[in-house]
């Protein structure tokens, strides 16, 4: 529904705004919402998102 894909883009953004300073300006990212992100929620989005940033060689110490 709207409302859910609503409050899923919500957490993209927060998620973005918290990593945002940690990221270089240059970086582009897609992200794409599959069928399981409500039931995963906003903290293991984060996590996730976390991990792979730190896999990329990102600064990943900052926040945990």
């Amino acid at each position: 529904t709207a409302v859910v894909r609503n409050k899923i883009k919500r957490w993209y953004r927060r998620i973005f705004q918290d990593f945002r300073k940690e990221l270089p300006e240059s970086l582009s990212m897609i992200w794409i919402a599959r069928g399981v992100t409500e039931q995963a929620g906003y903290h293991t989005i984060a996590r996730e998102l976390r991990s792979i940033l730190c896999k990329e060689g990102f600064d990943c110490e900052t926040k945990k």
